[in-house]
């Protein structure tokens, strides 16, 4: 069967109260080098304005679904946010992550590539004083994988 060269991936997002920094994660997959997504953001029940921010992103971009519930933990929302997923190919982020802009074209390529069913990237941690400078770094993007 022939590989589909731009399937419809989901990235499902568990969002509870994550202002500060919710921002930055759906920005870094918004921007991202491969654009067919489906971005999933699961409201469990943040009591912060993490719930209007995340009705504000998807009033703007077509992509983005928003579900509100309540807390029920990551787990749940995970799964929520699996039961409306309709992408050939799933990612996870959590509403902390930065994501450089070729984090989703890269590990579909590895997925393609060698026909495995799962792809992980490395990651680092950073703090909040780092925000801007790591959201700066991940909009350019790391070099494709040798």
């Amino acid at each position: 069967m022939p590989i589909n060269a731009t399937p419809l991936i989901s990235v499902i997002v568990p969002v509870y109260n994550a202002e500060d920094y919710l921002r930055y994660c759906v920005d870094s997959i918004l921007q991202q080098s491969y654009t067919n997504l489906e971005v999933i953001l699961v409201d469990d029940g943040a009591k912060d304005s993490s719930p209007d921010i995340c009705d504000e992103y998807a009033a703007q971009d077509s992509r983005i679904t928003v579900i509100h519930q309540e807390n029920g933990g990551i787990a749940k929302a995970q799964n929520t946010g699996l039961d409306a997923a309709h992408g050939e190919y799933i990612a996870f982020a959590d509403n902390d992550d930065i994501l450089d802009r070729c984090n989703i074209e890269y590990l579909l390529h590895a997925l393609q590539n060698t026909g495995a069913d799962m792809s992980k990237a490395r990651w680092r941690q950073f703090g909040v004083s780092q925000l801007g400078e790591v959201s700066k770094e991940a909009e350019t993007g790391a070099q494709a994988p040798g």
